[in-house]
């Protein structure tokens, strides 16, 4: 599995996750991918040419998985994924009755489950935030179509 470090690793839609830089207790550490670094689960990779290939999309493989925090408690399962401009900036978590905004970034490991490189604490301070902003901007919104 060394022999593929230095490879891209595309899901089946042909979006670049990263560039293999080692191998870790069954991982591939990634790096200068839409998820910056991150860990994938070699179980993941079904072809290997030119690049390594996933066996599905990247939203498919993150879709429904169980999402722990840093400290490994359970948070919540993956809803959604949020995308601008074919960009992918948010993962949408559902926490009980809410939906999380948590930022691509925040993605640690995806193998089983998709574990994040922040705590509760921290995820909940970021959806606050994202909510604020979002609030902000429709305020914004409504107040120049009113003129």
């Amino acid at each position: 599995m060394h022999e593929l470090v230095g490879k891209y690793v595309k899901d089946t839609n042909d979006i670049e996750l990263g560039t293999i830089v080692d191998l870790k207790d069954g991982y591939f550490e990634i790096e200068e991918g839409v998820f910056g670094t991150f860990f994938l689960d070699v179980a993941m990779v079904v072809a290997v040419g030119e690049a390594v290939g996933l066996d599905a999309s990247i939203q498919t493989v993150l879709h429904n998985k169980k999402v722990l925090d840093k400290e490994g408690e359970e948070l919540g399962t993956v809803h959604d994924v949020m995308e601008a401009d074919d960009v992918m900036d948010f993962i949408l978590v559902a926490v009980g009755e809410k939906l999380f905004s948590i930022p691509i970034e925040n993605l640690h490991r995806i193998g089983d489950v998709l574990e994040l490189n922040i705590d509760r604490e921290e995820a909940e301070y970021i959806q606050e935030e994202h909510s604020f902003r979002e609030e902000i901007v429709h305020r914004i919104k409504g107040f120049l179509h009113m003129d």
